[in-house]
């Protein structure tokens, strides 16, 4: 339960709340990386980029819950949701969707948002540090900050095989979740 006065926390540990989505976008699944976005001055949600930073997953898909059409078909957009939003939270573990051709994942990796995007996620590996002068180092130095600031979880999985979204039901990883309000430079 939210505290509501004083200082401290806004919402409990693995709470979650409802965020308004993006006017076009709709989610076929639960457990896409998003991250906030602002739209005619409001605060919204949407799936998180490569170069965005991470602040929440969600819950559950924005199906349609009078549709019975299986496979489902039909996904409602922030549009159709509107101030209803959907279910977000930002700690504790998720299975998060993997992106195609994923790299092989053993547990404790950490996870990032794919170079694709689309919200889905993959092994995060970091880049060796420039060390060809000092400003060379510098920049590579801040550009790993700013990596690691991106960085929403670590693995929670047993060996996850390179390329799993291509094995039906194998395109999700549980994660343990440590996502950042911002990132670590800005």
């Amino acid at each position: 339960m939210a505290t509501g006065s004083g200082g401290g926390r806004t919402r409990e540990p693995g709470e979650m709340w409802n965020a308004k989505l993006k006017t076009t976008t709709s989610l076929d699944d639960s457990g896409y990386v998003l991250f906030t976005v602002e739209e005619s001055n409001v605060s919204k949600v949407d799936k998180c980029g490569a170069t965005d930073v991470p602040y929440c997953v969600n819950y559950r898909s924005t199906r349609d819950p009078h549709s019975f059409d299986e496979p489902p078909g039909v996904f409602k957009t922030g549009t159709q949701l509107g101030d209803m939003g959907l279910p977000v939270f930002r700690e504790g573990w998720a299975k998060l969707k993997l992106a195609i051709n994923n790299a092989a994942i053993e547990k404790g990796d950490p996870i990032k948002v794919a170079a694709s995007g689309g919200g889905k996620v993959d092994k995060y590996t970091p880049a060796a540090l420039l060390t060809s002068s000092a400003a060379a180092l510098g920049a590579s130095v801040e550009t790993r900050f700013d990596q690691l600031g991106k960085i929403v979880g670590h693995s929670e999985e047993e060996n996850v095989p390179q390329g799993t979204t291509l094995i039906p039901g194998k395109d999700k990883v549980l994660v343990k979740l440590s996502i950042r309000a911002i990132g670590i430079i800005t």
